[in-house]
């Protein structure tokens, strides 16, 4: 393995530990009921479309399946999309040093930042 990758693996190894230490000490967080506001719900009265991931990723914690995809029902069905996205990304890098996407990435993430948006729209006016 040359020198390059090994720096790559090191500086993704240091970014996940410093992750998993901020996403492990909200979640704590969270457990106690202490959570983030939504600052775009807080002025508009409007639900985004990540409205619920804090509740969504908690309930998928305690493994509450149900719960979890009533918090959130689009990121709960793209969640395993966007997880594929971001392991082929890591990957990429690692191998390459580029995070550059290919077109038909690119598209796919226009159509679910798309969707995403229609979801925000359609959960606002119909109230899901």
């Amino acid at each position: 393995m040359d020198t390059s990758v090994k720096k790559r693996l090191k500086k993704i190894g240091i970014i996940f530990g410093i992750a998993c230490l901020l996403g492990g000490g909200y979640a704590i967080l969270c457990m106690h009921g202490i959570m983030i506001p939504c600052v775009f719900r807080e002025i508009t009265g409007l639900r985004c479309p990540g409205c619920g991931v804090t509740h969504m990723s908690v309930e998928l914690m305690h493994m509450h399946y149900r719960e979890a995809f009533n918090a959130n029902q689009a990121l709960f069905v793209l969640l395993p999309v966007f997880l594929f996205f971001f392991i082929k990304i890591v990957a990429r890098y690692i191998r390459t040093g580029s995070m550059r996407l290919t077109k038909a990435e690119n598209i796919i993430c226009i159509v679910l930042t798309v969707g995403l948006v229609g979801f925000a729209v359609v959960r606002n006016v119909w109230g899901i």
